[in-house]
């Protein structure tokens, strides 16, 4: 009994103790916060005497007299003015045609190179560009269906339905040779715009930047197999058929990554 007695004795005391402890507490928060509710009251009403004690900002400077626009400036907005746009040539094309020699009489790198950079030339490269991929594509599925055709007509010689075949494999070869064509032109157009650039921009600019040179080799490299596609035997055909899938992989790049057309909606980053 006395040790019960003895420990509720120590419990009690132990109480009151934390309980003084939770007292103290709060008494000490609630001074803080008093401390803190009562300093923006201080400082509101000291700083009248603090803006009483500070002298008047100086004066503000006299304002510089404008100076007229550097002639340079004035020359560049003349000669932005007076380039032909598209607009211009819907409206009136024979003015359009003047400005036009006019721009490329008095400055041509500077007119051809504001004439590629142009969001028109942009847009009107990349359907070039997709159309060759297009045209490549094609060309190779016309081929594999052509081989089809003479081996199903070799296969089926002296039938009354063989002629059928090479009727078809004779329509696949002019189909994609009109194909081969049409990626002929294209190639010719791209490559005159990439001498237009470097025409524009000097050769080592042009070819400094690695876009360009690498568009370029491309380019050129694809006109010339397809100029000499149906001489090529051995090594040199295989080298040239590999090629037309290293085209399809570029046109594919520049279509998704730089076309004004497909880019936004594809990677809207680039």
């Amino acid at each position: 009994v006395e040790i019960e007695e003895f420990t509720c004795a120590v419990d009690l005391q132990a109480m009151k103790r934390n309980y003084r402890l939770a007292l103290g507490l709060l008494a000490l928060s609630a001074l803080i916060l008093l401390v803190q509710a009562e300093g923006p009251a201080a400082d509101t009403e000291s700083a009248p005497k603090e803006a009483d004690d500070v002298p008047p900002p100086p004066p503000p400077p006299p304002a510089a007299p404008k100076s007229a626009k550097p002639k340079s400036e004035k020359k560049m907005k003349k000669a932005k003015s007076a380039t032909p746009t598209l607009a211009l040539l819907k409206s009136n094309p024979a003015k359009f045609a003047s400005a036009t020699i006019k721009a490329l009489s008095s400055n041509p790198k500077g007119f051809i190179n504001e004439v590629l950079h142009t969001k028109e030339a942009h847009m009107i490269k990349s359907g070039l560009v997709m159309g060759d991929v297009f045209l490549v594509m094609a060309g190779i599925q016309l081929q594999l269906s052509l081989v089809h055709e003479e081996l199903l007509a070799a296969k089926v010689s002296g039938l009354s339905y063989a002629g059928k075949h090479s009727a078809m494999a004779h329509s696949h070869h002019h189909r994609e040779q009109l194909c081969a064509t049409g990626s002929t032109i294209i190639l010719a157009v791209l490559l005159l715009e990439n001498f237009g650039a470097m025409y524009a921009q000097g050769p080592k600019k042009f070819f400094g930047k690695k876009p360009q040179a690498t568009d370029f080799s491309i380019v050129s490299t694809s006109l010339i197999l397809e100029l000499v596609f149906d001489r090529l035997t051995g090594f040199t055909r295989v080298f040239a058929e590999l090629w037309r899938f290293v085209r399809i992989v570029h046109g594919a790049y520049e279509t998704f990554f730089h076309s004004p057309l497909v880019a936004p909606h594809v990677t809207p980053g680039h």
